[in-house]
Parts: structure tokens; sequence; C-alpha cells
């Protein structure tokens, strides 16, 4: 692939622009204007948004469990005297890189 072909084009452009536009508002109200006028949606809506209110939230906690998953992957479980990490890497993108 030539690395000065334009990729991104004005109408593609503007027609994420438009996808992502109307993703945000069918969020907003969702979330925010259902809720509100609906009052028995709440609760509804409320479970449903509770693990995205979390993931928000905890960041930092999420970071952590991520890099103590790879450790544990890398260092505790083998497969044929490799790592799972390495097995996964293997199978998953080495084969077709």
């Amino acid at each position: 692939m030539p690395f000065n072909k334009q990729l991104y084009t004005s109408s593609f452009t503007l027609i994420v622009i438009a996808v992502s536009g109307a993703a945000l508002t069918f969020m907003y109200i969702i979330v925010d204007i259902l809720p509100s006028n609906y009052p028995e949606f709440k609760k509804c809506v409320e479970t449903i948004t509770a693990p995205f209110k979390w993931l928000g939230l905890n960041p930092l906690a999420i970071f952590v469990g991520m890099d103590l998953l790879a450790l544990f992957l890398i260092i505790y479980i083998k497969i044929d005297d490799k790592s799972v990490w390495n097995q996964f890497y293997q199978n998953a993108f080495h084969s077709w890189i």
C-alpha cells in the first residue's frame, strides 16, 4: 500500500462525524433525558449503565489489574514450557504477521 494514498476523504470524515454524533445523541437521550422524564425507567437505566460508571471511575484499578493479569499469564501458567502470554501471541498475532 503506498504511503501517499489519501485514506480519509471529506465524505468519509462527514459520515463518521454524523454516525458518532447520532450515537452520542442516542446515549444522551437514553442516559440523561429518559430517566428524568420517565421515572419508571430510572432503575433500569441505572442497572444497565452501572458497569460503565464503574469503569469510568476506576481506570487506575483496571490498569493495575491488567498488569497483574499479564504477569500471572507470563510467569505462572505454562503450556509446553511456554507462557500462556507467548502462546496467545504466537497463535493470534505472529501467525499472520
